[in-house]
């Protein structure tokens, strides 16, 4: 994990600009910023996030990072995403519900609130799971959100956050290549050209079967 800091530094070398004369660290930043917030709306990085489940509780908060729930579970099993729309259209009165939950909605609520539907009508346990498998916290009686992240939420341009390793280099590569590829007195478009090549190569070899089309 590194912060975003050091990816503004690694950017400065493969531009050979460490003393940041040609671009200042403030131009370095928001483009490794804009970067991460283009490979999240990819789903590039993902959370697995513990909530417990109460009973007559149907809104759960999210980490203000979460950019989608891409799937959710209630004891186990998975509880399929709906709209508002489509509930009400199902149950005039929906809302009132009270039973194992069997859907979740986002349409009509912050990206850092989930809704479940029916509510619970049973509290899952807060107590640790020992030996802790899957996960430390009990999945019985509880709600798991599969989320795609933008970890730069929890930063901005005065604050540092922390990377995954695993993408950083990807990240470095995509900000020198738009930066040496902006037109001005220091650009390159074969520089920036061969960056983008090696940085979709490098998210080819991750993912498998990304979209190239969608990392530019």
């Amino acid at each position: 994990m590194s912060l975003i800091s050091d990816l503004v530094d690694r950017v400065g070398l493969l531009l050979q600009d460490s003393d940041h004369s040609a671009w200042t660290e403030d131009v370095k930043r928001l483009q490794v910023l804009d970067e991460i917030s283009k490979l999240s709306r990819m789903g590039i990085f993902g959370e697995i996030l513990w909530r417990n489940a109460v009973a007559g509780t149907a809104m759960y908060s999210l980490p203000e990072t979460v950019v989608k729930v891409n799937a959710a579970c209630y004891d186990g099993t998975v509880i399929r995403e709906a709209t508002e729309r489509s509930l009400a259209l199902k149950n005039t009165d929906w809302e009132l519900r009270a039973a194992r939950p069997q859907y979740y909605t986002q349409d009509l609520q912050s990206q850092t609130s989930v809704r479940v539907n029916p509510e619970p009508i049973i509290s899952g346990s807060e107590i640790p799971e020992f030996p802790p498998l899957p996960m430390l916290w009990r999945i019985d009686k509880n709600l798991i959100f599969f989320t795609s992240d933008n970890p730069q939420t929890a930063g901005g341009l005065e604050q540092d956050c922390m990377v995954p390793d695993w993408i950083e280099d990807v990240i470095v590569i995509r900000a020198a290549s738009k930066l040496s590829g902006d037109k001005g007195d220091y650009e390159d478009e074969e520089k920036s050209y061969m960056l983008d090549m090696i940085a979709g190569l490098f998210l080819s070899g991750m993912t498998n079967d990304l979209d190239l089309e969608a990392t530019v």
